[in-house]
């Protein structure tokens, strides 16, 4: 544990039973297929690093460094500080995970998620985002009540709540995530047969057609 994940003076410690952290990448998974979490957790397979992948990491640096010089009013805010990668952990929500940028406001906290993507915002994008609202509220002790998905490279932005609904829904998918890695077991795969095209781990579904 950091320095910024440590508890609160005067915080009670978790309990002992409290849930072991479940990644938001995973909970963003799952909601895409469940699968992929399978195939990266519990039988980890061979994986090859794609052109996206590199493409979206030498993007992101870009953008951060282009980030530091705009204007918060993009994200309807006055002031505010900037926080890059912030890796935050929870054992009482049994979360984790690391922010690509996040926002703090005396009173607000905005994280920010950069996908490589001109897609429109799917269900798996915003339980990620639930995900950081959740931590980031826990963290900084502010509300945390939206966040930003940032399109690379274009620098896009699209608001995404971080309601009640939402953030529901992400501790629901989480607790599936643990159940299926605890007790090994492989899921179902997403029923959008569109998504199996193109994934990289399609030659492991053999009951996929």
């Amino acid at each position: 544990m950091t320095p910024s994940q440590a508890p609160a003076p005067g915080a009670a410690p978790d309990p002992p039973d409290a849930p072991w952290p479940v990644r938001a990448t995973d909970v963003r998974q799952w909601a895409y297929c469940p699968r992929v979490v399978y195939y990266t957790t519990v039988v980890p397979v061979p994986r090859a690093v794609t052109f996206k992948m590199e493409y979206g990491t030498e993007a992101q640096a870009a953008v951060e460094a282009l980030e530091v010089r705009r204007k918060l009013r993009r994200y309807r805010l006055d002031a505010g500080e900037r926080h890059f990668r912030v890796r935050l952990e929870s054992g009482r929500l049994g979360l984790s995970g690391e922010i690509d940028l996040l926002i703090t406001t005396p009173e607000e906290a905005v994280p920010v998620e950069f996908k490589h993507t001109e897609r429109p915002v799917g269900k798996n994008h915003r339980a990620q985002v639930a995900v950081y609202a959740l931590l980031a509220e826990e963290h900084t002790g502010l509300p945390a009540r939206r966040g930003f998905i940032c399109r690379l490279p274009s620098g896009r932005l699209q608001q995404v709540a971080c309601d009640a609904d939402e953030r529901r829904q992400a501790l629901e998918i989480a607790a599936q995530v643990r159940a299926m890695i605890t007790q090994e077991s492989r899921p179902h795969p997403t029923g959008v047969r569109a998504r199996c095209t193109d994934c990289e781990f399609r030659r492991y579904c053999a009951d996929v057609e």
